[in-house]
């Protein structure tokens, strides 16, 4: 099995902004803009029902100062909570896509998604405001059922991809064991032990992980961070993470990662959204 920490969402390194956390923990991954297709900011998080009274239009238009409104077209990948009936799954191209198929990644794979956040509540005039400095964050979870090109099978996607694109779709139940019963794919509720960010580090790239994580010889690092220093402190292994990147794999069947799964199977059973 491999384990895919996976950059997704909306923020400054792709022109936008920070995603949200909002003052109750509920966390949304703002999806990429695109130029044209079927959902919009103002609709995309219609049919979440933890967001039902939140309307996400206007939280982009006052992230973004006006620069994407709710009429802004979005690219709903990964779509972790489409409506009744839509497969969960997400869509990858180019440099990122040729990295997850030199890599191996099949069936049973895990995605663990994550982005820029930071906390927002709203301000006496009602528009939303950023209440903390942004910082990297796990939002999500996908386990791959089958992986095929976009213009393959019947699954439904909320955007225009290409047929270019490779699509992971996920599980309908997870399935990596110890019994628990949890949705292939979903997101988190907000947690301070899902910051990938040290908080006490000199960047939003400065990483906190498991010392689980230190890849001690003849174990292979992450990828992209075989000549990163990988230093240990406590229960914690730090890294600087290499950027922009979106996707980082570790092997951990080949490379003996003891534990690493069931951290992830953790983070799944105790913030996982039901």
């Amino acid at each position: 099995m491999k384990l895919i920490l996976s950059r997704k969402g909306f923020d400054t390194a792709n022109g936008g902004c920070p995603s949200p956390i909002f003052p109750d923990g509920t966390m949304f991954s703002l999806p990429i803009p695109e130029d044209r297709g079927s959902v919009t900011y103002g609709n995309c998080a219609a049919s979440v029902e933890r967001l039902s009274e939140t309307k996400i239009g206007e939280v982009v238009a006052d992230l973004t100062r006006g620069c994407i409104g709710a009429d802004h077209h979005a690219h709903m990948s990964p779509d972790l909570e489409p409506p009744n009936g839509w497969p969960r799954l997400f869509d990858q191209v180019k440099a990122a896509k040729s990295h997850l198929k030199k890599q191996g990644v099949m069936k049973d794979d895990i995605f663990l998604f994550f982005g820029l956040f930071q906390r927002v509540e709203k301000d006496g005039g009602g528009t939303w405001q950023p209440i903390c400095k942004p910082r990297h964050v796990l939002w999500g979870w996908l386990q791959v059922e089958a992986i095929r090109n976009c213009g393959e099978g019947d699954e439904k996607l909320r955007c225009s991809c290409g047929n270019s694109n490779t699509r992971y779709v996920a599980r309908e139940k997870l399935d990596i064991g110890d019994g628990i019963e949890a949705p292939g794919a979903g997101v988190f509720r907000f947690d301070k032990r899902l910051l990938l960010t040290d908080p006490n580090g000199a960047g939003v790239t400065h990483w906190r992980l498991p010392k689980i994580f230190h890849p001690h010889r003849p174990k292979t690092p992450l990828t992209y961070h075989g000549k990163r220093k990988w230093t240990i402190k406590g229960d914690y292994t730090y890294v600087q993470r290499n950027g922009p990147g979106q996707e980082f794999v570790l092997d951990l069947d080949r490379d003996k990662y003891d534990g690493v799964k069931d951290w992830a199977l953790g983070l799944i059973r105790e913030f996982g959204t039901k």
